[in-house]
């Protein structure tokens, strides 16, 4: 056994007297050891005929490597592998930075009436038509609109984008789904019925709390209540075979009271909500009370195993389910031309990626394309951390507005790092009683 090694990326978690989670992050599984099994593992060079199956299973499930593999450098590789795939293509679009809504949280500086310009969705058509014509290993062309609010132009601006943009792949039997982040009040029964004409369409969705406590933040201009409108349209929405993740902002204020939600969440068909997605997530500006946000978990449970909702509530795997501004092969098109590629920061020129050209040509700021591309685990502290393949090391917009420094963007500690895992172990998979390599 002597030519074998723990993983860098293992995290050994005692969960009771008598048992211990074994988790690695590059293969994202999980195994239960018994006293026994924790003894072997952590004396794999002195182990008795009798344990050497079981270090083999744990070599075979990747908890195990040969002692001189080189993990650090081959993470970094599946890591930009992932990141250059070219079959798949992700276009965001801000069809306009206007807002039908005032939400005290929201980042973006909102321009009242600015629209896409006629000559940006003349180029992001011929942007399409270039990738098509230049790109062998093209399969699928996902568009997602943003902002913003999406649906205030729809009609005008939207709705023939995305004929276009149908038409195009069907003629080049391209896949071409499309996605809205929306905060739902405009999708009514026209928008939809609009929408059922394109096909293979998903929204997320935003709701701050419980309908009091939504209310009471999520209002229109003349501070008309929106709460019935915004899940009404969820409904149908999700009658019409729509997906829909439901994004539930969780406040200080509002996370007392989600008992309440979840009342409201279940006038929801029960025959539509296998389609929806309930997605709990703390806003950025505050920090919530830790014990709260465990109760929040419970919520998620009951739902989906009372209640046939799909719930989120864990931790992203970098590898797994990357942000699609990892992507090298994705773009955000502003509504005048600028290009960015993370939709988590203002639009301004001063924080844009580079150009759309009148011509459909991509003309990237390759100084900040090359410090993104750099930024993938380059700290010495990501590099030997344990989670690395869980975390990527962080946000890539957040590693370069903290280019330079070595130590935890994050700032996690070995208690949050064991939490993040058993907040996974949690939610995919507590139903498992013992792993295969037991």
């Amino acid at each position: 056994m002597s030519y074998y090694k723990h993983s860098l990326y293992n995290s050994v978690i005692r969960i009771s007297k008598q048992r211990s989670i074994l988790y690695n992050a590059v293969v994202d599984k999980f195994c239960i050891l018994s006293n026994d099994q924790l003894y072997s593992y952590n004396n794999i060079n002195l182990t008795s005929v009798k344990s050497i199956s079981f270090i083999e299973e744990l070599f075979k499930e990747g908890f195990l490597v040969h002692s001189d593999k080189s993990e650090i450098e081959e993470l970094i590789k599946k890591i930009r592998d992932i990141d250059s795939r070219k079959d798949i293509m992700q276009l965001i679009i801000n069809p306009t930075m206007d807002c039908n809504l005032r939400c005290w949280y929201c980042y973006e500086k909102h321009l009242n009436n600015s629209r896409v310009d006629t000559w940006v969705k003349d180029s992001i058509v011929k942007l399409i038509k270039n990738e098509i014509e230049t790109n062998s290993q093209l399969k699928q062309i996902n568009t997602s609109f943003f902002g913003g609010e999406p649906f205030l132009y729809f009609h005008e601006d939207i709705y023939p984008l995305m004929r276009q943009i149908k038409q195009i792949c069907q003629e080049y039997d391209l896949l071409s789904p499309f996605a809205f982040t929306t905060n739902g009040v405009l999708v009514d029964k026209y928008v939809q019925q609009k929408l059922s004409e394109i096909g293979d369409c998903s929204f997320q969705i935003t709701l701050d709390g419980s309908r009091r406590h939504h209310n009471s933040v999520r209002i229109r201009r003349k501070g008309e209540e929106t709460f019935d409108t915004i899940l009404g349209n969820v409904s149908s929405l999700l009658s019409r075979g729509f997906s829909v993740l439901l994004r539930i902002n969780i406040t200080n204020r509002n996370i007392v009271d989600i008992e309440e939600l979840i009342e409201e969440l279940l006038t929801i068909p029960e025959e539509y909500r296998s389609l929806c997605r309930i997605d709990f997530q703390p806003v950025w500006q505050e920090d919530i009370n830790e014990k709260l946000l465990d109760g929040i978990q419970e919520f998620a449970n009951t739902l989906s195993t009372k209640h046939s909702f799909q719930t989120t509530y864990a931790h992203r795997h970098r590898m797994l389910s990357p942000c699609y501004a990892e992507s090298d092969y994705e773009v955000l098109v502003n509504y005048n031309g600028d290009l960015f590629r993370c939709s988590a920061r203002d639009f301004t020129t001063n924080n844009r990626d580079g150009v759309l050209l009148p011509s459909g040509e991509l003309k990237w700021d390759q100084i900040k394309r090359e410090m993104r591309r750099k930024s993938v685990l380059s700290s010495e502290t990501c590099k030997s951390c344990r989670i690395a393949p869980l975390c990527g090391g962080g946000c890539s917009q957040i590693r370069i507005e903290h280019f330079g420094y070595d130590g935890c963007i994050y700032g996690y500690s070995d208690k949050e790092k064991d939490d993040l895992i058993l907040s996974r172990f949690e939610n995919l998979y507590v139903r498992s009683t013992e792993s295969k390599c037991q």
